[in-house]
């Protein structure tokens, strides 16, 4: 063929969606007429038909029935690359996705900096704990905590985490460090979905050691309160409270600090990632991160087990 009959092709694939020439018409703002018009046209250009009329009904033959799902698929990549195209257009405004506690306690006291570096880039923050879909919206980009294996995505391992006790200082002064698993009993545990206790128990002294669950908080920021208030000793990432860490809200309830199995990453498509304005951000977050050292305690990525 010279040209791709695109007409035809939507002609049939509305019609298909509806299974009536008279609704296809309705959804395309046409006459019925035209839409018939079109199937046949595209019926005589294939050499076979597509449906079968049925008196007031129609049903697609094997041949349509094999055809539609190609048609929608390709009319759904079109349908994609103009919308990426037309949101390409703004290239110094980008959306980013993030869960809210990276962006409240790690990213936001730092945004000052980027903001004043690019006074020019428009950069809007979305807080979710929900998975974006980078190829088919608004985001440019999405800062992510896991182990970095998503697919259709560019992702680049932006930060690494640490597990620390934190509680407040009073607290901490009154009953004293957590050198041994049995330093645990004088505290009031504060649990949170997202950072188990016993991801930082086990590795430092052994599996047979293990925290049990009384309550849990939903998220790691609840948890982190709880504990500048004074409730209990909070197990947290340190990306979270090395602010509250270096102003002496919380303090560091343990000698030891646990490498996190899991790390921010820095996640884009390989179409977004070309933007200028995403490049910038990407280099900026880099450059910060790498600045952004541990907790200030011994650190252990596998520590054999200790004496309780």
């Amino acid at each position: 063929m010279n040209r791709l009959p695109l007409t035809a092709l939507r002609a049939f694939e509305a019609t298909a969606s509806h299974m009536s020439f008279a609704a296809a018409a309705t959804a395309l703002y046409v006459s019925p007429a035209a839409i018939s018009q079109q199937i046949r046209a595209l019926e005589t250009t294939l050499g076979y038909p597509l449906f079968e009329r049925l008196g007031a009904s129609i049903r697609l033959t094997a041949e349509g029935a094999r055809l539609l799902p190609r048609v929608k698929r390709g009319f759904e990549e079109l349908r994609r690359a103009m919308d990426e195209a037309l949101r390409s257009q703004d290239t110094r405004r980008i959306n980013v996705s993030l869960l809210a506690s990276f962006l409240q306690r790690w990213l936001l006291p730092r945004l000052p900096e980027f903001q004043g570096a690019h006074p020019d880039i428009d950069l809007r923050l979305s807080a979710s704990t929900q998975m974006v879909d980078l190829g088919d919206s608004d985001f440019h980009a999405a800062i992510r905590f896991g182990a970095g294996r998503w697919p259709g995505v560019q992702a680049r391992r932006l930060l690494d985490d640490w597990l620390v006790p934190v509680c407040n200082a009073e607290l901490l002064r009154r009953l004293g460090p957590i050198t041994a698993f049995a330093d645990l009993g004088r505290y009031t545990l504060l649990h949170a979905n997202a950072e188990p206790w016993n991801d930082w128990v086990k590795p430092l002294f052994g599996r047979r050691h293990e925290v049990p669950v009384r309550s849990e908080l939903d998220d790691s920021a609840s948890a982190v309160i709880a504990a500048e208030r004074g409730y209990g000793v909070a197990m947290a990432r340190w990306s979270l409270v090395a602010g509250d860490v270096q102003a002496s809200r919380l303090a560091c309830a343990a000698e030891w600090a646990v490498h996190h199995h899991r790390a921010y990453y820095f996640v884009t498509t390989a179409a977004k990632g070309q933007l200028p304005a995403v490049q910038l951000l990407a280099d900026w977050l880099f450059d910060t991160a790498a600045a952004f050292g541990p907790p200030p305690v011994r650190l252990k990525r596998k520590a054999p087990a200790r004496r309780s």
